[in-house]
């Protein structure tokens, strides 16, 4: 396994679709605010607390990428709050935290 490797994407961010084409298995853990992301051809919303795990290796290449940082933490529907000034610590962005196998 890599070092794990905190990134932050402010509001409104974006990250174009992309391949890795390296290691195996990619784990994102997000916290801070909601996000559409796209992964093996399906755009899921993301939101604090959430984790998601593909395959980044070369034989499956999987298309991913951020669509959209969102100006709350969660999207309609049945909200998850988070903990009182979590999101002001967090700058008002996403952050995620990407664990790689080699």
């Amino acid at each position: 396994w890599m070092p794990p490797v905190g990134l932050a994407y402010p509001r409104g961010s974006t990250l174009p679709h992309h391949i890795d084409g390296m290691g195996r298995w990619v784990v994102l853990f997000s916290f801070g605010l909601s996000c559409d992301f796209h992964a093996g051809g399906r755009t899921l919303t993301i939101e604090s607390g959430d984790a998601l795990v593909f395959n980044g290796g070369p034989a499956h290449a999987v298309m991913h990428g951020l669509d959209r940082v969102h100006e709350a933490p969660s999207l309609g529907g049945e909200s998850r709050s988070l903990p009182d000034g979590m999101l002001e610590q967090l700058g008002g962005c996403r952050v995620s935290i990407q664990v790689r196998q080699l």
